[in-house]
């Protein structure tokens, strides 16, 4: 009853973001930045991919279509895509106009680093989201880029600075 209840709202949301592209692209935009952080934690390659959608639709507005491929650079994340997850995510990052866009293409970059096993790359992609996300009073995103820097740490053999890292 709980999975037929959740496919049910998964429904309703794919058909409210359809509706939202077809209507008004900034609402469509502003729901699939609201489920980033959903899909990115449950790697929801579904509603990550709602953004892809709304691609071609922002292209002429640089401040969304940067909304936009912060959030496909993570879905390229997930697909380990990881050149295309960075080239996006530093496109994002340059047209950037807020915060949470800065966040989560960071993120990307930071993830992509440490999965290529670029750990000085790692490290500093994250420590920029740790700036980023305080700047923003973001707690999520600090955590995020927190754990990162963390772990870069630690696989590198930095043990004692990883657990002396807050």
């Amino acid at each position: 009853d709980v999975t037929r209840q959740a496919d049910v709202e998964d429904d309703e949301l794919r058909l409210a973001h359809s509706r939202a592209r077809s209507i008004d692209v900034e609402i469509a935009v502003q729901m699939s930045m609201a489920l980033h952080w959903f899909a990115v934690s449950r790697l929801n390659t579904d509603v990550l991919g709602w953004a892809a959608k709304l691609e071609p639709l922002v292209q002429d507005r640089p401040e969304l279509r940067a909304a936009v491929e912060s959030s496909i650079a993570y879905l390229h994340v997930i697909a380990e895509q990881l050149d295309s997850a960075q080239q996006l995510a530093r496109r994002a990052l340059a047209d950037a106009a807020d915060d949470q866009t800065r966040c989560r293409a960071l993120e990307a970059l930071a993830d992509c680093a440490l999965f290529q096993g670029d750990l000085d790359a790692a490290r500093s992609w994250s420590s920029d989201l740790v700036t980023v996300a305080r700047r923003a009073r973001d707690m999520y995103y600090e955590a995020v880029g927190r754990y990162v820097v963390v772990m870069s740490l630690a696989y590198g053999g930095k043990h004692d600075a990883a657990r002396r890292h807050r």
